[in-house]
């Protein structure tokens, strides 16, 4: 089963958080949650309510979903801030 999960992440300044859209690929919508839950960057003080929604989608979403988190500046190794300088 493939899920869009959508994450308040941080590390964008005190106080201050993004919404971002990650897939997963898990059995149950629970997983995807946890998944959703310890990932990198994902607003952890806050526990389960960093986690806004999940939603089951199908293959080709799955697929068009990972390519998009591919091509997002924020979800890369080293940030926005390196890609800007590059």
């Amino acid at each position: 089963m493939y899920f869009q999960v959508i994450v308040a992440c941080g590390h964008i300044g005190k106080g201050r958080e993004i919404e971002v859209t990650r897939y997963f690929k898990a059995d149950s919508a629970i997983d995807a949650w946890d998944s959703a839950m310890i990932m990198p960057r994902a607003k952890k003080q806050q526990g389960s309510r960093c986690v806004r929604s999940v939603i089951e989608v199908d293959s080709m979403q799955f697929i068009k979903g990972k390519i998009a988190e591919m091509n997002d500046p924020y979800l890369q190794k080293g940030g926005i801030k390196n890609r800007l300088s590059a």
